[in-house]
């Protein structure tokens, strides 16, 4: 083996360059601790952003539920408003045939009697009554009408509703 000379002035330029490299790794590590807490900070403020947003969702996902309650809730008292003037012109049509039927009965018996004049009243009284009934239906078929219209518009918005619910908790699952 040869003999391994080392000057002081070599000493001193290996002590430099491990000098100048120790600096460069602590300017590197520096560095990258630095750029490590930027992006340990960026994620924090990204989880703190979907937090809220996931916060929102669950509250409009709330809010759509009460929305398609209320919705259904108006469905079903529509629903029960309609069968009741379904009925109530149900029993418009049978008062006016039974209406109807007492005068075809008075007109009958005031052709064989002489009260005519009697008669004539009360043929009177139920043609002003039938007519009562007539107006009484009709506006019963306009408010079943309107109703009606009502419940398709409620029905559209609770099938939008539930659809923008069921998106909802898709994006919350």
């Amino acid at each position: 083996m040869g003999n391994v000379s080392v000057t002081r002035d070599s000493l001193q330029k290996i002590k430099a360059s491990l000098k100048d490299f120790q600096t460069s790794v602590e300017t590197s590590t520096s560095h990258m601790k630095s750029h490590a807490e930027d992006v340990v900070t960026s994620m924090r403020t990204s989880v703190k952003k979907q937090e809220a947003v996931v916060r929102t969702l669950k509250d409009k996902a709330t809010q759509l539920t009460s929305s398609v309650e209320q919705c259904q809730m108006q469905i079903i008292d529509n629903n029960n408003r309609i069968n009741t003037l379904r009925g109530q012109i149900e029993n418009a049509s049978s008062r006016m045939c039974n209406l109807r039927t007492q005068k075809q009965q008075l007109q009958s018996q005031s052709s064989s009697s002489d009260s005519s004049n009697d008669t004539s009243a009360q043929i009177q009284t139920i043609e002003s009554q039938i007519q009562s009934c007539e107006r009484q239906q009709h506006q019963l078929r306009e408010q079943l009408t309107s109703l009606k219209n009502q419940e398709s518009s409620l029905n559209t918005q609770n099938a939008k509703l539930r659809n923008d619910k069921a998106r909802l908790d898709t994006a919350l699952a």
